[in-house]
């Protein structure tokens, strides 16, 4: 296993392990060289800023999670096992997350102009288990933010739960009398 915590992690270059488990964490994480794991989990936490993928995670069988505050790009991912990329106040993407067995996805927003995305692409079949994008701006009566989200794949798609949420505005909601 290969664990590497501080303020602001970056790692480079490649990194390999067999079978053994990948963990990143600090305030902002970034990973930019392949991460080839032959099974084991791989862990990025950006705990007070972003958490990125600029090369390929390849976790064999193993779980791959991302999170961070201000979003999360998560580059490509392949792996067997399950995807979780959580921004809590931010956006997500991802290049490419392939043969995953299920994806979860959150975006979220506080800000009263933000808007929360979550943008997946595949080049197999997207096993999309929860998608959410929220944008939460309660007292904001025009020009809200919003929420979207952008499921791509070459191949098929399955979807589980899929939810966008923005707040209700007097510009945008409906009445009923």
């Amino acid at each position: 296993s290969l664990t590497s915590t501080g303020s602001s992690v970056s790692a480079l270059g490649g990194m390999t392990t067999v079978g053994g488990a990948v963990t990143l964490s600090g305030t902002s994480v970034t990973s930019s060289g392949a991460v080839t794991t032959g099974g084991g989990a791989v862990t990025l936490t950006g705990s007070s800023s972003s958490a990125n993928n600029f090369g390929t995670l390849s976790a064999g069988s193993g779980a791959v999670v991302m999170s961070g505050t201000t979003g999360v790009s998560a580059g490509t991912i392949d792996t067997t096992g399950t995807v979780s990329l959580t921004a809590t106040s931010g956006n997500v993407s991802a290049t490419a997350i392939n043969n995953s067995s299920g994806v979860t996805a959150s975006a979220n927003t506080t800000n009263i102009f933000g808007f929360a995305s979550v943008n997946i692409f595949s080049t197999t079949v997207l096993n999309a288990a929860s998608i959410t994008a929220t944008a939460n701006t309660p007292g904001c009566t025009s020009s809200c933010g919003g929420a979207s989200i952008s499921l791509t794949s070459s191949k098929d798609i399955n979807i589980g739960t899929l939810v966008a949420n923005a707040s209700a505005t007097t510009s945008n909601a409906a009445n009923f009398n």
